[in-house]
């Protein structure tokens, strides 16, 4: 099986310089990686993909921004009108374990009628370095059960996530005929993402857990999707999102999915530790306003 990796970018060069060593590093020489440049005003990543001169990388800049999910679904495209077995959206700062064309091969090779692999993740942070942030300890809790059981499917699957996202998507393999199942997610932005994995769930299929580490997800201040959840704008859109997706379960007749989306449990708490969080780090900053204009006294 050919592993297509589709970044979509728009960062910082370096970041996915590193990204791209990973890929070069991996044990199992079958892949390709294509990388879609959403406008970034410099020529660090084309300069070195050039320099690499690897056939098996392709540089696609868009001709006008796309913004996150707008770029997110035009990877989805590319990945679908290709012809590998297997896709994958890497985020453009995470990095891949050299054994993880092989993990996700092996599952799906277990589990013919698996769409989705999850493997092992380990969170890092911007010098990659372990960590383990407030969002993903919710995330543990929230997957524990799904990741012990291994394989999950159909309504159950869609109801463990709604009662929290527990996948690490920029570490998901896909079947790429499964890419035909999810359409735009544009006005959600910030979970563009989990929508499209729902999607692709709501098509049929099974979704397996590998526990094995394959891959670093980094976790920093200045990611889009930290950046989203500090100003608000993130709960807004999951919010928006949860209703949607509920009454499209409720339909199609999956009760307990929907109640599932309608509460959103895992993402309420999440809001709600973030904004605690960001209450008593305002409150801290107003109390040692006053010490310190008394110290420069």
């Amino acid at each position: 099986m050919t592993v297509h990796f589709v970044i979509p970018f728009y960062g910082r060069p370096a970041l996915l310089v590193e990204t791209i060593t990973s890929i070069c590093a991996l044990t199992n020489p079958d892949w390709r990686l294509t990388v879609i440049d959403d406008g970034w005003p410099t020529t660090e990543i084309p300069d070195h993909i050039g320099e690499l001169a690897d056939p098996r990388i392709t540089y696609r800049r868009n001709a006008e921004r796309q913004g996150t999910a707008g770029n997110l679904y035009r990877c989805l495209q590319v990945a679908a009108e290709g012809d590998a077995e297997i896709v994958n959206f890497l985020g453009a700062d995470d990095l891949v374990e050299p054994v993880y064309v092989d993990v996700v091969e092996q599952a799906f090779a277990r589990h013919p009628d698996a769409v989705m692999v999850q493997p092992g993740v380990t969170v890092i942070d911007e010098e990659g370095r372990p960590v383990m942030p407030l969002g993903d300890r919710i995330k543990r809790l929230s997957g524990r059960s799904a990741r012990r059981r291994g394989v999950t499917s159909g309504e159950e699957a869609v109801t463990r996530l709604m009662h929290g996202n527990w996948l690490y998507w920029p570490s998901v393999a896909l079947r790429r005929e499964a890419l035909s199942r999810t359409g735009p997610w544009v006005d959600v932005d910030g979970i563009s993402d989990f929508a499209h994995a729902v999607d692709v769930l709501l098509g049929g299929g099974t979704l397996v857990v590998d526990p094995t580490p394959a891959f670093r997800y980094r976790r920093h201040a200045s990611n889009d999707s930290s950046t989203r959840a500090a100003s608000g704008v993130r709960w807004e859109q999951e919010d928006r999102y949860f209703r949607q997706i509920a009454a499209t379960l409720r339909d199609r007749g999956w009760r307990r999915a929907a109640r599932a989306a309608e509460l959103h449990l895992s993402s309420r708490l999440h809001q709600s530790l973030v904004r605690a969080s960001a209450v008593a780090a305002r409150a801290r900053s107003a109390g040692a306003r006053p010490l310190d204009r008394g110290r420069t006294a």
